[in-house]
């Protein structure tokens, strides 16, 4: 009951992006289970026309899509939220980047994902306290570039 009254007091544009964030992250679970990762962020990383609204609050965005990721069935992490938010910015004409790379806890290798955008890096924190090496971006080249 707590998570409906939630849902209502949003806003309504929060709810109508909550609900785009909510199917994207089903689609790219199905997506993510069927097709390496690369695949997946071409099917995202279409942008909409013109330029990005000045009023676009990319934060507001990635909360959004985190809060998705937590609450659907399906296998939540870093690399599903950031194809989300991927594509959720990307409809609203901003240029995204994904990295994917390692770091080093004793004798484990772990994996992170994180977006990046010209106005900053989405989800970079989840590995605070790890120096994650860059491996792989999706797509190559700087945001915005060619």
């Amino acid at each position: 009951m707590r998570r409906l009254a939630a849902l209502r007091a949003l806003p309504r544009r929060d709810r109508l992006r909550l609900a785009e964030a909510a199917v994207a992250t089903l689609a790219l679970d199905v997506c993510l289970r069927l097709f390496p990762p690369r695949r997946c962020f071409a099917l995202v990383s279409a942008r909409g026309p013109g330029r990005p609204d000045p009023r676009l609050d990319p934060e507001r965005l990635a909360a959004l899509a985190e809060i998705a990721d937590r609450h659907l069935p399906g296998r939540a992490g870093c690399l599903r939220r950031a194809l989300v938010l991927a594509r959720m910015l990307g409809r609203r004409g901003v240029a995204t980047r994904i990295w994917i790379g390692v770091a080093r806890d004793g004798r484990l290798l772990r994996a992170h994902a994180w977006l990046e955008t010209a106005a900053g890096n989405f989800g970079a924190v989840e590995g605070a306290g790890f120096a994650w090496i860059p491996l792989a971006a999706l797509p190559p080249g700087a945001p915005g570039g060619a």
